[in-house]
């Protein structure tokens, strides 16, 4: 999925001549999946895998994530107190 393609970006070697370049050499990656097969997430799971990853040493976490951001109309708003 998405992430798996980003972590291979992240972590591919820089200057490889195979049409990527990486962000950080050395690079360790710490994968924490949260999706399910039907594209949701738990605000709850993903909270967890920060907690986990950070408590497992990682220095940069990424995350690509996306919702409305709506104070007018609460229903629609996908603003987590969890997340932040």
């Amino acid at each position: 999925g998405h992430g798996t393609i980003i972590a291979g970006q992240i972590a591919s070697t820089l200057g490889n001549a195979q049409g990527t370049a990486g962000a950080g050499i050395p690079v360790e990656l710490l994968v924490a999946k949260v999706v399910t097969s039907s594209g949701f997430i738990s605000i709850v799971d993903e909270a967890s895998a920060i907690r986990w990853a950070v408590d497992s040493g990682a220095q940069v976490i990424n995350l690509s994530l996306g919702g409305p951001r709506d104070p007018v109309h609460p229903r629609r708003d996908t603003y987590s107190p969890l997340e932040h």
